[in-house]
């Protein structure tokens, strides 16, 4: 068989598909462009998503840091004498310090 009969059965056996024209050909042509070729692939808003997601978790927990940094900021003002003690382990003269540890 030659090439060019090959060709031709390869060409009668697509001519068979009813479904197969330019229209379907085009649609299929420009989903594999999209997903696969573009600047804005399937891959790459995948992982913007996720990174996306990411930044929204941190932004979570940087509220919860503030918010904990803010009513540490106010014990500090309202005692800190108190708050040197328990933190730093401070103490007067002539007085002694015990350190309680709570293990969870």
């Amino acid at each position: 068989m030659s090439k060019l009969s090959i060709m031709k059965q390869v060409y009668a056996s697509f001519r068979s598909l009813k479904w197969l024209n330019k229209y379907t050909t085009s649609v299929l042509f420009f989903l594999v462009w999209v997903l696969f070729f573009d600047k804005h692939n399937a891959r790459t808003q995948w992982e913007l998503h996720h990174s996306v997601e990411n930044i929204k978790q941190e932004i979570i927990d940087y509220k919860e840091m503030t918010v904990a940094a803010r009513l540490e900021k106010k014990d500090l003002e309202l005692n800190k004498e108190k708050y040197a003690r328990e933190r730093f382990y401070m103490h007067k003269e002539n007085e002694d310090v015990f350190i309680i540890v709570n293990e969870e």
